[in-house]
């Protein structure tokens, strides 16, 4: 279901004149859009520099200090930052002034056209918040979620203007300065005593969250929780009623018996049952249902929720597992800030708990906490420290600091407890908020675990796709990871996040502590870092050596093939998920809709791409090998085709006889080289002889709709990805994934949510008509596949830039590049991505663009600088063609340039295989 738009409740007038009190997130993202709709915006801050702003917002005008009467006679409108309270005086000058006082999410509210789902109350917010964004993507909506979770409810008025739902975390500060705020959808999860430094009293508390309310109608939907009541705030709202909890209910969502109802299309539904949900603890069954109820009135089908609810994995600091202590599980609940929210999260386990608690001493009561008959222990730490040990009596360890409660904890922790960080406390007297306390909490941990993290494992090459996929399946395993890389960026950010130490440069005291040093075939002999290992007494490992070890310690599914590893190896994996098999996998690219490349389950499976391209897949033995195809590609390693035609042969020989083997179909020279070999194999593609055989292919702007015939059922399958290269993958997924025990269709029912990898036929954006597209081919076979893909899905004239990929691979293939770019409708080619290799000697040049004109069927010509290839790129692009940006290096970086250039991106940046409807 598509909701419908909304009109805005104001447009701002022209040059209106605002100044914006912090310039915190909420701050900086109110300047930019307000700034985008024409607004004067101007920042005032006493507690930071001009500096903290990003170069975007330099040029805004700064009030140094606090601004007194005479400086707000030019202002129109004064935005409070939620840090501020009402009562400041700057805005007690500013209400005598004549000024009208708001807040960021109100004047984001102000506008937007999208229909907004409000989530509120005192504990549970961001994990509900989030549970109702992915229910309501995994339904098929566009349905960001951001407000107090963390990105500025601006940011996702200016980032995703059309998305079908906004669902905003409103906090009791943010919802102090609503006027005209109107929810399609709010829910309030539960109020108990918090924020009272601010409020003053539990009454005006909720006086303040009843004003996300105020403005509903008989058209909108409030969500209670069942017992929750806030009278007499919320009387007389003609708001419909829903109402969650445990128990039959009237309206909304309930459970019942271990089963998870809501009404949906004015139907009770099933919608799963509690051991659907992976969230570890009881409370998340009431967050559940909380976000049932948000979620329903927006058009659910049921059917896909349980399949949803598995494969959510939570927030960082929200009850999270940061691994082991002595084999003792450890979970993260730095987010739970008050008593209420510990009492929530830590009654809700089964097993004894070890608790970790104490922070800022606000006077809070921990005999509640106390009381709770799972809690073995407690070591309580920082300023409320001794008062919560003396609530929990002989249980309770008065501690100077978190390092030691973690200490104490792992020394008198036992099997069959949990170590669990739930403060029941602010942050403030030590860390700078609860995330940094939590990421201190995983870094103890790490550092004390004796099971794997007493030694640590340093990556050279960390940034890389396989390396970084090893590194985070390490560190979330508990161990203590390292590495280093020539260049910084997200990658390496997203590792740091996770408690990894990453270096930018390599040096060889990067490699300080470390007992193990992973290295890639990449890596030359004289890196500093690998020449200090191999002089130390440490193990060096080549990362195919320790994909094995992992893989070995479960059951692996290893795909191999010259084209489509990682969207088949991602598609496997997304599959057993959607089934039930929590996997872990580990992809040579980013998972659309997932933190990074890795899958962290603990189910009895390992899903990993087995790469050929140096023959490191030769040290895998998996129970499930998939072979997708074999081309002329890394022949500089195998010297030509059949030498590595004749490593996928020995590896298959090679593997047990319990093996399974599925392999593509429609490559005539994998299955010559499969031939005679002895084995059972499971053949999977489009040819008629296919054991699991894909027919009926029906392209469309969203994807491509196909039958699927296989030894269990016969299935009619849509797939969010474009090309027939695709469906083939597919098959491929489907059949390992039967191998790996899932019936056929449970296997099929997870291919319509797989929403791709990124870089593999991603929309960047749309512009002027114009769409811009990256995609990964960088083989004259992968591109050849790509632009048919491309044709066959919407007819556009379309303009390829191929920048390509290593010189070895340019120079043996030059003819065939120029070859699979004959469909296309004008072509320039760059300069090579030399990637990890040297440049030749005579200086690595190339001739497609040659070879093209004498083919004579398609225009090219040759740029190689980037400025020059955006103005050529803007000044030849039509409305409704399509620029298909083809790289495995550098040349994506010009997507935004050219949307920016074209007018701004209309489609949103969030990564998507498909064509815009």
């Amino acid at each position: 279901m598509r909701t419908s738009r909304r009109p805005c409740s104001r447009r701002p007038r022209v040059a209106e004149r605002v100044l914006i009190v912090g310039v915190g997130r909420s701050g900086r993202a109110a300047a930019a859009l307000l700034a985008s709709r024409g607004c004067d915006v101007r920042f005032t801050d006493a507690r930071a520099e001009r500096s903290v702003l990003p170069d975007a917002l330099r040029h805004l005008r700064w009030y140094g200090a606090e601004p007194q009467a005479r400086d707000l006679e030019d202002v129109d409108t004064l935005l409070l930052s939620p840090g501020v309270p009402l009562d400041a005086p700057v805005v007690h000058r500013a209400r005598r002034a004549g000024l009208r006082i708001t807040g960021e999410v109100e004047e984001a509210f102000r506008l937007s056209r999208v229909p907004v789902a409000a989530i509120t109350g005192t504990n549970g917010k961001s994990t509900t918040t989030s549970l109702v964004s992915w229910i309501l993507e995994q339904q098929g909506m566009n349905a960001p979620a951001g407000g107090n979770l963390g990105t500025p409810y601006s940011e996702l008025v200016a980032l995703h203007p059309e998305a079908d739902v906004h669902v905003v975390e409103v906090s009791s500060f943010q919802a102090e300065t609503l006027e005209t705020f109107r929810p399609r959808v709010a829910a309030l999860l539960n109020l108990s005593p918090d924020h009272l430094d601010r409020h003053g009293t539990l009454d005006a508390y909720a006086a303040a969250k009843s004003r996300v309310f105020a403005r509903m109608t008989a058209a909108d939907t409030i969500v209670l929780g069942a017992g929750e009541v806030m009278a007499p705030h919320l009387s007389g709202l003609a708001s419909r009623r829903s109402l969650f909890g445990v128990g039959p209910a009237s309206l909304g969502a309930w459970e019942d018996g271990g089963t998870l109802r809501v009404v949906a299309d004015g139907q009770v539904q099933v919608a799963g049952r509690l051991d659907d949900i992976s969230l570890p603890g009881s409370h998340h069954r009431l967050n559940v249902l909380a976000a049932l109820a948000v979620a329903a009135p927006f058009g659910i089908d049921p059917r896909r929720v349980p399949a949803a609810l598995r494969r959510f994995r939570g927030l960082a600091h929200r009850m999270a597992g940061v691994g082991h202590l002595r084999g003792v599980a450890c979970f993260d609940d730095s987010k739970a800030t008050n008593v209420e929210a510990s009492v929530a999260g830590v009654g809700g386990l089964a097993d004894p708990v070890v608790l970790l608690c104490g922070g800022q001493d606000d006077e809070q009561d921990f005999r509640r906490l106390a009381e709770l008959g799972n809690v073995r222990l407690a070591f309580c730490f920082g300023a409320a420290g001794r008062r919560a040990a003396a609530a929990f009596g002989d249980r309770g360890r008065a501690v100077p600091h978190l390092e030691a409660a973690v200490r104490a904890a792992a020394a008198a922790a036992v099997t069959g407890d949990l170590i669990v960080l739930s403060p029941a406390s602010k942050s403030f007297d030590c860390y700078r908020d609860f995330a940094e306390r939590g990421r201190h909490f995983h870094q103890l941990v790490a550092e004390l675990d004796a099971v794997k993290g007493a030694d640590a494992t340093h990556f050279v090459g960390i940034g890389g796709a396989g390396m970084s996929a090893l590194a985070e399946a390490l560190v979330r395993d508990g161990a203590r990871v390292s590495g280093s890389d020539l260049e910084d960026g997200p990658v390496l950010a997203r590792l740091r996040r996770l408690g990894v130490t990453c270096h930018v440069g390599h040096a060889a005291a990067n490699i300080a502590g470390a007992r193990c040093v992973v290295v890639s075939s990449a890596i030359p002999k004289q890196n500093p870092e690998l020449c200090a290992a191999m002089e130390g007494d440490g193990e060096v490992i080549h990362r195919g050596d320790l994909l094995a070890r992992i893989a070995n310690e479960r059951s692996a599914i290893a795909v191999t093939g010259s084209h489509g590893k990682t969207t088949t190896t991602g598609l496997v994996a997304h599959l057993l998920r959607e089934g039930g098999k929590d996997p872990l996998a580990l992809v040579g690219g980013d998972l659309v809709g997932e933190d990074g490349n890795v899958l962290y389950g603990r189910g009895e499976h390992v899903v990993c791409e087995a790469d050929e391209s140096d023959g490191s897949f030769a040290r895998l033995r998996p129970e499930i090998a998939v072979v997708t195809n074999l081309d002329d590609e890394h022949l500089e390693h195998y010297g030509d085709f059949d030498g590595l035609a004749r490593a996928v042969q020995r590896w298959i020989e090679g593997l047990p006889p319990t093996s399974r083997v599925c392999i593509g179909a429609d490559d005539v020279r994998l299955r010559a080289a499969m031939a005679g070999l002895g084995r059972r194999l499971v053949t999977c593609g489009l040819s008629e002889d296919s054991v699991v055989r894909a027919y009926d292919l029906r392209p469309h702007s969203r994807g491509t709709w196909f039958r699927l015939a296989t030894p269990q059922a016969d299935l009619e399958l849509d797939l969010p990805l474009p090309g027939e290269h695709n469906v083939a993958n597919a098959t491929l997924a489907i059949g390992a994934a039967m191998a790996a025990g899932l019936g056929a269709e449970v296997a099929g029912a997870g291919v319509a949510s797989f929403r791709g990898i990124a870089r593999r036929f991603e929309v960047k954006g749309e512009a002027r008509g114009v769409l811009v597209v990256e995609d990964y081919a960088h083989h004259p076979t992968e591109i050849a596949a790509v632009i048919r893909a491309a044709r066959a899905h919407k007819k556009r004239r379309i303009l390829v830039v191929l920048q390509p990929h290593r010189h070895t691979r340019t120079r043996m293939l030059e003819g065939a590049f120029a070859a699979s770019l004959d469909e296309a409708d004008d072509v320039i080619v760059t300069g090579v991505y030399g990637a990890d290799e040297s440049r030749p000697a005579d200086g690595g040049d190339h001739a497609i663009v040659e070879h093209l004109l004498r083919r004579g069927r398609v225009s090219a010509r040759r740029i190689d600088a980037f400025d020059a290839l955006v103005d050529l790129v803007v000044d030849e692009a039509r409305p409704g063609d399509l620029v298909l940006l083809l790289t495995a290096g550098d040349l994506g970086r010009i997507a935004p340039l050219v949307l920016r250039r074209l007018g701004g991106p209309s489609v949103s940046e969030q990564s998507s295989q498909q064509f815009p409807s």
